[in-house]
């Protein structure tokens, strides 16, 4: 029997978030997706990373982090950013 997080859902599609993802794709940026807890910041960046094998860039190029380790967590600023 499966864990309820291990069971795949329907993802909603956030085609205007996705839209401005593929507008950046080529500046070289880190992208940051900021919001509430468990909106959807990770499915989104999930999304946008599984459309990039369709346009010739391979897997492995591929770097998609997700960490929620209090350590790894930093407080930003708008002045630091």
């Amino acid at each position: 029997m499966k864990k309820l997080y291990e069971k795949e859902f329907p993802r909603i599609v956030r085609s205007e978030y996705l839209e401005r993802l593929r507008n950046l794709r080529h500046k070289k940026l880190i992208k940051i997706i900021t919001g509430g807890r468990r909106c959807g910041k990770s499915t989104i960046l999930e999304m946008f990373r599984d459309e990039l094998p369709s346009e010739g860039i391979k897997k492995r190029a591929n770097y998609f982090h997700k960490s929620f380790a209090p350590a790894a967590l930093t407080i930003f600023d708008n002045i630091s950013l």
